[in-house]
């Protein structure tokens, strides 16, 4: 079979070994790859089964296994070259991922949809281990493969410190959450304090925000309506200079007018809130603490990339241009354009045309999950709010989406611009923006402590001024 008739399905291969590839070449080993254990076949191009399925530990032991069987298995077979693949699902494949590629072999991952794809073109309800290997192996003969981008050491520590932010930073939402849902059973007026005024309702807050820190300070001081209502206006006023809670006389009255609105708790009942408050205010110190230890890990590290060039761009602070070069902005010199981009979030609209008759269905979602929560957290800080300029001239135009794609819409053009910054070495200056300069100056996005750090890496890439 030539490459005229193998088409599309053989390009990678012919990629991989040249024009003088022949389909009868190849070993196809696939594996389906789980936490304790891991299922292989070898096949060959066509299908046929080179070698029946077999079970090894996802370790050092079972790629030893793996790689022994399927070389044996090829040389029996006569075929010359040996391509290993698996789903790229989760983090289960990474231990043997990383063994492969110590041994140099030919690594071709596939996104987990194609071999779902695959399963359903079959019309066959059935799902094993062994049948997925002959999914992966059917998948990886048409060409459906994505590229294999080992991790760099540094892009590796970036992901899972931004990665592991962001779960703690969910965690803290939570436990503000249960912080809320305590203080609304026994002194709900401390959130605010409702009124009816003319027929119109409204709260006087007795903090600005929710929970700033000096609430939560005051709470660990101050945990019941009783004890604010023991100490009095004049012991509040004692507290609030002792502990510098700097909490004023009109805040001190609108607590004061929370403790005595609130409802009447048995004794028992409050000790349990209590001890639970504490526990809660507790759980948030510390993430608070470690939250703050990961981003300041974030900041050294960005500042020795090329990610300080997103931080000349307005609404992109230290936080997203970390999370963004771990998890696209070291792959961008392997990209071949910011398209590559956008399809490796899955965010790309996937067109539908029949006859005369042509539109843009919704996004393929064909990509990793955390690419395409970046698109749309960048979509949301640069379109609304204080937002971007040139991203809100950019999403004012797009009248015909709704709210939530003109943040995917948004975010896909940031990653264009985005592409185009950190391959070329750029700040942040469209060209075709015509009004105010919006160049933000890097280093005052950074700590006092890796400012310096960072404008040694714009001098390494030309740029000066900062």
């Amino acid at each position: 079979m030539g490459k005229s008739k193998l088409e599309r399905r053989g390009k990678l291969f012919f990629d991989l070994y040249g024009e003088n590839f022949s389909p009868h070449e190849i070993a196809i080993t696939a594996i389906d790859i789980g936490k304790t254990h891991a299922v292989a076949g070898v096949f060959g191009y066509f299908g046929e089964v080179l070698h029946e399925s077999f079970l090894l530990t996802p370790d050092r032991r079972g790629v030893d296994l793996l790689c022994q069987l399927a070389e044996e298995t090829a040389v029996r077979c006569g075929r010359k070259h040996v391509v290993y693949s698996f789903e790229h699902t989760g983090h289960y494949h990474e231990p043997v991922a990383a063994l492969l590629r110590e041994r140099n072999c030919t690594v071709l991952p596939l996104n987990p949809v194609t071999t779902k794809k695959e399963r359903e073109s079959d019309l066959d309800r059935s799902k094993t281990d062994e049948l997925d290997t002959h999914y992966i192996a059917a998948a990886v003969s048409a060409g459906k493969v994505v590229t294999d981008r080992p991790l760099r050491p540094e892009q590796e520590e970036l992901r899972f410190i931004s990665r592991h932010r962001r779960s703690l930073v969910q965690r803290r939402a939570n436990a503000f959450v249960e912080l809320h849902v305590l203080i609304d059973h026994y002194w709900p007026a401390f959130q605010g304090i409702p009124e009816v005024a003319g027929g119109k309702a409204h709260v006087e807050r007795i903090f600005a925000k929710t929970w700033p820190e000096r609430a939560l300070r005051f709470l660990e001081l101050v945990s019941t309506p009783a004890e604010a209502l023991v100490l009095g206006e004049a012991g509040l006023q004692e507290l609030s200079r002792r502990e510098r809670l700097a909490l004023g006389a009109r805040r001190i009255r609108l607590i004061l007018r929370a403790a005595e609105l609130a409802p009447k708790v048995s004794k028992s009942l409050i000790e349990q809130y209590v001890e639970r408050l504490r526990a809660v205010l507790n759980s948030i110190k510390e993430l608070d603490k470690h939250i703050e230890a990961l981003e300041d890990r974030c900041q050294q590290l960005l500042a020795d990339s090329r990610g300080v060039l997103l931080l000349t761009m307005r609404q992109v602070g230290a936080v997203t241009a970390a999370e963004y070069m771990a998890e696209i902005g070291f792959l961008v010199p392997s990209l071949h354009s910011a398209s590559a981009v956008i399809k490796l979030a899955g965010t790309n609209p996937v067109p539908d045309q029949s006859g005369n008759r042509r539109r843009m269905r919704k996004i393929s979602k064909q990509g990793v999950v955390h690419y395409r929560t970046l698109t749309y957290q960048l979509g949301s800080n640069l379109f609304y709010g204080k937002g971007n300029p040139y991203f809100q001239a950019f999403g004012r135009r797009l009248t015909h989406l709704k709210p939530k794609q003109i943040r995917i819409a948004v975010g896909n053009k940031a990653h264009r611009v985005i592409f185009a910054m950190l391959k070329n070495g750029e700040v942040f200056a469209p060209k075709t923006w015509t009004g105010p300069p919006l160049t933000m100056n890097p280093l005052l996005k950074l700590k006092p402590c890796y400012q310096e750090r960072a404008r040694e890496q714009l001098l390494r890439l030309g740029i000066t001024g900062y």
